[in-house]
């Protein structure tokens, strides 16, 4: 198995234990703290998890990319927040994607 396929299956495994009737996370307190003064165009949730980027995103963007390398946890987040259009939902290594400037 190799480093990438075992990393995610940690993290799915992780994902999938805290899945009982998760609701959707409250935003991150040092999101809130900058998330501010970045309002606007295009905004990148790294390592997305459950949501908690998107969480702090509120309305503010136009366009949010939501990358997890876990599938457990984009499938998840993607019920979480199945009413937000703006979402891009990405099972990646953000490290290993190519991104517009």
């Amino acid at each position: 198995m190799t480093e990438l396929a075992q990393t995610r299956r940690k993290w799915n495994l992780r994902y999938a234990e805290k899945m009982a009737d998760a609701p959707r996370p409250e935003p991150h307190p040092l999101a809130l703290e900058w998330g501010s003064r970045f309002i606007g165009g295009r905004v990148l949730d790294a390592a997305c998890g459950l949501g908690r980027g998107i969480a702090t995103a509120g309305e503010g963007f136009r366009e949010i990319y939501a990358v997890d390398l876990s599938d457990v946890a984009v499938r998840e987040a993607r019920a979480l927040w199945q009413s937000d259009s703006r979402i891009r939902w990405i099972v990646a290594d953000v490290t290993q994607l190519s991104w517009p400037r």
